[in-house]
């Protein structure tokens, strides 16, 4: 009672309760409790006006696929931008609807891309195998032209101060020297570079 314009009352004839938040009906705009603001719930006759214009509305155009054995129907128009035919949902794309404007790809060239990586991997065992042979020869035939070409370089030698050499044989240490007694031990020696 102390706030009379709060509100409004439930436009339901059979109710009239008093609702602090009313709402409003969308079809014939009167207010509504919560208990009969559905158009169904007061029987609202501006819904049922509004579902039958709903019927008589016409239905959307239809686009039928172009494949010949697909009869589907699509609400949107999808159309091949090769060929540009429309086609449903499952066919739209070039390989699904086997369009006449598609490109294969070239087989010949797959082919030979295939053939030429065999080849490569093939070739590549072989090279390691020919590699380490032809590093080998390649390693003797290098060898053998120094020596041919060699003119021999002077190398040090061991001689007793009156000029004898005190061994032949290069690889001889001055331990083993000792051991065979042409030298002995706290005996001078002189080093020469000799010629071979």
């Amino acid at each position: 009672m102390e706030f009379p314009s709060l509100g409004e009352r439930c436009s339901m004839a059979m109710c009239q309760q008093l609702d602090l938040l009313p709402i409003r009906c969308s079809y014939c705009q009167k207010h509504f409790c919560k208990a009969h603001f559905q158009p169904f719930d007061h029987s609202c006759s501006s819904y049922h006006d509004s579902s039958s214009k709903l019927l008589e509305t016409p239905s959307p155009e239809m686009h039928i696929c172009s494949l010949s054995n697909c009869s589907a129907k699509e609400l949107i128009c999808m159309s091949c931008s090769f060929c540009d035919l429309h086609f449903c949902l499952q066919h739209r794309h070039q390989v699904d609807h086997q369009c006449s404007k598609l490109e294969k790809p070239v087989e010949k060239m797959v082919q030979t891309a295939e053939l030429v990586k065999q080849i490569q991997l093939k070739n590549m065992g072989k090279k390691t195998c020919r590699g380490v042979k032809s590093e080998k020869l390649a390693a003797k035939v290098q060898l053998m032209k120094l020596k041919q070409n060699s003119t021999g370089k002077p190398h040090l030698n061991l001689f007793s101060p009156a000029g004898d050499c005190l061994s032949e044989n290069k690889d001889v240490t001055i331990a083993e020297l000792i051991d065979e007694e042409a030298l002995f031990n706290g005996q001078t020696v002189v080093m020469k570079y000799v010629d071979q």
